[in-house]
């Protein structure tokens, strides 16, 4: 990733050596249009952004920290073994790929070192949301008790 960045960067370099004008957001598209259909995700929560919040130092944040959870979600698998490398190959099944954690940012409470699902801020606010909603269940079953006191007669509860 870091390397085709680094292309569109050259390119747009390039460019405006010649003269020709590049903004931020022509070099947002080229990043995003050279882009494998797995960051079709990445670019429709891009598309949510307005347009003056977007900047092109978001974009390739957005796409690195991408870049890592596709990497750490789905390691490459090894070769076929063959009777030599039969210990590299089994150490290389087990092994996950190693994860530069200082790179990425929580979308949570965009602090670094942690993706989102590991988040102790979120943990603490869903635990905080899941007693609220728990409180509110309680508090509807008391009333739902108190329907029997209606009065028949003069129609008040």
């Amino acid at each position: 990733m870091q390397a085709w960045i680094g292309e569109i960067r050259s390119m747009a370099f390039r460019m405006e050596e010649t003269g020709i004008a590049v903004v931020d957001q022509d070099k947002i598209l080229a990043v995003t249009m050279g882009l494998p259909p797995s960051y079709d995700a990445v670019i429709i929560a891009l598309d949510s952004i307005p347009t003056e919040q977007l900047t092109l130092e978001e974009v390739i944040r957005r796409l690195l920290n991408e870049e890592v959870r596709q990497t750490s979600a789905y390691p490459p698998s090894p070769s076929t073994p063959t009777p030599d490398d039969g210990v590299a190959a089994a150490v290389l099944s087990t092994e996950k790929p190693k994860v530069d954690r200082s790179k990425v940012q929580c979308y949570f409470c965009d602090q670094m070192g942690h993706f989102k699902q590991d988040c102790m801020e979120r943990a603490k606010w869903e635990a905080a949301t899941r007693k609220t909603k728990a409180a509110g269940r309680a508090n509807t079953a008391i009333l739902a008790g108190n329907v029997d006191t209606y009065d028949e007669v003069g129609g008040a509860w």
